[in-house]
């Protein structure tokens, strides 16, 4: 599955890389874009890793999905809290 995933992501890279020489994008957006999709490529299967899904299933693909927006939202509130704290300290020197 991993494989499959590296084609897409070569595949985002290759259309990307085509329509900066077409100037209709600049580069610092191409490069942001191919970033996030890496970095979302990345986490997804690492917050999958160990777990015994099935890929060719529509249901074990609503599992993985589950699983991941779970870990998502785990993330973002602790980042929230994180953000939170930080905005109640005292920064005065």
């Amino acid at each position: 599955m991993i494989g499959g995933g590296l084609l897409t992501i070569l595949i985002i890279i290759v259309v990307l890389w085509l329509i900066i020489q077409l100037r209709w994008i600049n580069h610092k957006f191409a490069f942001t874009l191919v970033i996030t999709a890496f970095l979302f490529y990345l986490s997804f299967f690492l917050t999958l890793k160990g777990k015994d899904i099935d890929y060719t299933s529509f249901s074990g693909i609503l599992y993985a999905g589950k699983i991941y927006f779970a870990w998502m939202n785990t993330v973002l509130d602790n980042l929230k809290s994180i953000t939170a704290y930080v905005i109640k300290l005292n920064w005065k020197v």
